[in-house]
């Protein structure tokens, strides 16, 4: 059974393990890159990979604070702007089927692992697998985006639909909740929708979206390891039929569509070029 930590010891474990994170990758990085910066030159630089890359004028973090609420520890070059957002294709139109089974009677989940490339789908064959399962046996309809071609079988044609692309922003505010792996360009999407989430992370980013997902009430996370049928269901069964996740996925919505991540980048780099041009 695994304990949390008091949150100040998770923050101290946090910092901690950022420190020896921070100490192996200047090892396997700064070095041969300050070796290549040598040849041209140009001085040595640190934390390549992590601090030593931001710019000290403007470094933006393009995510709603809705989401992550801003640490007071930060620089004040670095500005949280807000989602951007980009999910459309010029050619794509609605298919008819897909509108049919959106308002087919039945809530719908759609499932999604993001933009998993074509190679690596055969890798989330049981994620979706039980994604299915958990949702038919909450009544409900899947809604399968990306999948591995073989996931609906003969019986579920009525209540499983695959489609290879949708644009999330066309689909996900017709859905009761979303089933997806914590990438944070999918999770902007479900909040712009007001849509809950159940998060299934497996590694970098994607344990932390999880866990901001669930700080604010916008949805539950289980880790991809400990993802089964049964805390599939008992998590989406919570989903649907708590009204405090849909409200609370409706209150932060509200929030960020006032917001306009593309626009405030914008404004602050033409901010950052006019005082470089006055310098």
């Amino acid at each position: 059974m695994r304990v949390p930590l008091p949150v100040p010891l998770q923050h101290l474990s946090n910092r901690f393990s950022w420190l020896l994170a921070g100490m192996a990758l200047r090892q396997i990085v700064d070095k041969p890159v300050n070796r290549l910066r040598r040849t041209f030159h140009v001085p040595a630089r640190s934390n390549l990979m992590w601090t030593g890359n931001l710019s000290s004028r403007f470094t933006a973090l393009a995510v709603s604070p809705a989401l992550v609420p801003r640490p007071d520890d930060w620089p004040e070059y670095v500005r949280m702007t807000g989602f951007c957002f980009w999910d459309g294709a010029l050619t794509w139109q609605f298919p008819e089927t897909l509108k049919a089974f959106l308002h087919g009677g039945k809530p719908v989940v759609a499932v999604t692992a993001g933009t998993v490339a074509p190679a690596e789908r055969a890798a989330f064959v049981r994620y979706y697998q039980i994604s299915i399962a958990s949702i038919l046996a909450c009544g409900a309809r899947a809604l399968l985006i990306n999948a591995p071609e073989t996931m609906v079988s003969a019986e579920q044609r009525e209540d499983v639909l695959h489609v290879a692309f949708v644009p999330f922003s066309e689909v996900f505010p017709a859905c009761a909740a979303v089933i997806h792996h914590g990438g944070i360009g999918t999770i902007a999407q479900c909040l712009r929708a007001g849509v809950p989430s159940l998060v299934v992370p497996g590694g970098m980013d994607q344990p932390f979206n999880a866990a901001q997902v669930m700080r604010c009430k916008a949805g539950v996370w289980i880790p991809r390891k400990r993802y089964t049928a049964r805390r599939a269901e008992k998590a989406l069964k919570a989903l649907l039929c708590t009204p405090t996740y849909q409200e609370q996925a409706r209150t932060i919505q509200a929030r960020v569509m006032q917001e306009d991540g593309v626009a405030a980048i914008c404004a602050a780099v033409e901010q950052v070029l006019h005082h470089k041009v006055e310098e």
